[in-house]
């Protein structure tokens, strides 16, 4: 539950402008997770751990674990609903290292552009 929560905070304070969600706190949803061996929580502690690493300024950390998710959520099939979110953090994370039609083609609805 602690891992889902987090995800929850990382997500507002990365919307909302909130209070900081550092890579550290995502890195230890991390670590919850991997004890769990449970690849739901696996999956959103990983897109915890790339809001964390987008808010502080570090895109290409967020790209490489939100790979990882998105890999767990397609070759795994946990939790498919959270994929186009995902997805749509990638892309930022894309964009951001200045990877645009890369970002193009992740970014849910975008495939067509």
């Amino acid at each position: 539950m602690l891992t889902w929560l987090r995800f929850l905070q990382a997500g507002l304070a990365y919307t909302c402008g909130g209070p900081e969600f550092t890579p550290e706190q995502g890195r230890r949803s991390l670590e919850i997770a991997e004890q769990l061996d449970n690849e739901s929580s696996r999956m959103v502690a990983y897109m915890s751990l790339g809001y964390a690493h987008l808010m502080a300024a570090d895109p290409a950390a967020s790209r490489a674990v939100l790979r990882e998710s998105t890999a767990i959520a397609r070759d795994r099939r946990a939790p498919r609903a959270l994929l186009p979110r995902a997805l749509a953090l990638l892309a930022e994370a894309e964009l951001a290292l200045g990877e645009r039609t890369e970002a193009l083609a992740t970014a849910p609805g975008c495939r067509s552009r």
